[in-house]
């Protein structure tokens, strides 16, 4: 029971937030390499308030070649985890809107640069 929720802890935290982990970490330009966006139909920039929903939705909008990375090959497979993300991902931009409010105020939105 106990090795049942250590390893549902563990997923969760791993899953947590992905795309916010991504956009609140990253400098004010970014390339679409680190931040796995090869392949998808994401503008120029992110917005820094919100910025993991933004980034799932560029995930899940993309070509049906490297779509957010290796690991979105088959999309199709991997829907309901970009929406658990994104759900989870709009917690996480919730709760960090004071720090994203006034980043996205000081330096505006992270620019995307595209090899």
């Amino acid at each position: 029971m106990i090795h049942r929720l250590i390893a549902a802890l563990l997923i969760a935290t791993g899953v947590t937030g992905c795309g916010s982990v991504r956009t609140l970490s990253s400098d004010n330009v970014a390339k679409v390499d680190d931040l796995h966006l090869k392949g998808t139909y994401c503008g120029d920039t992110i917005p820094r308030v919100y910025g993991g929903v933004v980034y799932n939705l560029c995930v899940m909008n993309g070509g049906s070649g490297e779509r957010g990375g290796s690991g979105y090959r088959y999309m199709p497979a991997l829907v309901p985890y970009s929406v658990i993300d994104m759900g989870l991902s709009a917690v996480a931009d919730t709760l960090t809107l004071p720090y994203t409010l006034y980043r996205q105020n000081r330096d505006g939105d992270i620019q995307l640069v595209r090899d």
